[in-house]
């Protein structure tokens, strides 16, 4: 029957293909952005460490604070919240590439390793360390071509000089989603050169402020422990961290700001952009499918109702002649 009818079969299929597809193609935008885990090792136990209201933003005289005083993750790190835009290569050979700061103990926590000599260690985020960097991997293969003998040469960012050390795994783009961090930096160089670029017109606050808030928090749970323990261990943390930091006033008011505690949330998908946290966008994207998925559906009913039509009197004759519904 279906070889019969050529053009109802294809029309058939090709509504179904556009509708299947154009589901699968949605689902694969929600999977990539908000499901798919990130590519590092157990990613079910990070978790970033927000401020009360939800943003996970703290400065670097916290983060040392907190690295040093913390033992409620089995490791933790902090990178620098905003992708920061470096100008590589000689003046008269500049390209822009996206990068970040990071502690010493980014990759270590991540279980992240290097497909080509090391990652950064905590002994490069120290002072006096010299300024080295791991390349990511599509830079690596955009302006090396790949090439093993990159280590220990030199690259140069807004016009300094870092050693490069190691080459992230190809599948490693950072933790925020939508992003590609393309080379990657310890802390302390940051505060060598205070390469601090613009942002919304406004330079980004200094390292050493002791509220410029500029870092994201990250930590691993140590094996069996909880959220709500995580929780309870930074109630206790908080009040410890901001007793030694100097008090922060209102800017209207002039009085002392009570700093509030830290929180704990799951990010095995890692960070994306706020709309992503949207439910009722997330909600839309997913309306979006069913639909697509309905009108293919719609389509194919009404193709198979107008060939129900054109076979009326076939089907009236094979009635006639002894033919049961159910055979029909």
């Amino acid at each position: 029957m279906m070889r019969r009818s050529l053009g109802l079969t294809a029309m058939a299929v090709l509504s179904l293909a556009l509708g299947i597809g154009a589901t699968i193609a949605i689902f694969s935008v929600i999977y990539a952005l908000a499901l798919r885990p990130l590519p590092v090792e157990r990613p079910e136990q990070l978790v970033e460490v927000a401020r009360a209201d939800e943003v996970n933003l703290h400065s670097y005289p916290q983060w040392k604070l907190f690295r040093d005083r913390q033992d409620i993750f089995s490791d933790i790190f902090a990178y620098n919240y905003f992708d920061t835009a470096f100008n590589v290569g000689p003046a008269n050979q500049q390209q822009e590439v996206s990068g970040l700061y990071v502690s010493g103990s980014y990759f270590r926590a991540l279980g992240v390793p290097a497909v080509l000599g090391r990652i950064l260690q905590p002994s490069d985020d120290q002072p006096g360390a010299p300024p080295v960097c791991v390349l990511g991997y599509r830079l690596w293969r955009r302006l090396y071509s790949q090439s093993r003998n990159i280590l220990g040469r030199t690259i140069l960012l807004n016009g300094n000089e870092f050693q490069i050390v190691g080459v992230a795994p190809r599948s490693f783009f950072g933790l925020d989603i939508g992003s590609m961090a393309e080379i990657f930096m310890p802390f302390e160089a940051e505060r060598t050169y205070k390469d601090y670029q613009l942002l919304y017109g406004r330079q980004t606050p200094s390292f050493d402020d002791p509220y410029g808030s500029i870092l994201s928090f990250v930590g691993r749970l140590k094996p069996g422990a909880s959220l709500s323990q995580v929780h309870a261990g930074l109630q206790v943390l908080t009040p410890e961290i901001y007793r030694i930091l100097p008090p922060r006033s209102d800017e209207n008011s002039g009085r002392s700001v009570v700093p509030r505690s830290f929180l704990a949330r799951p990010m095995a998908n890692g960070t994306s952009d706020n709309w992503l946290r949207n439910l009722d966008v997330m909600l839309l994207l997913i309306a979006m499918a069913v639909v697509a998925l309905v009108i293919a559906c719609a389509n194919l009913g009404n193709l198979l109702l107008a060939r129900g039509a054109k076979r009326r009197s076939e089907i009236a004759t094979r009635l006639t002649l002894g033919a049961s519904r159910w055979r029909l």
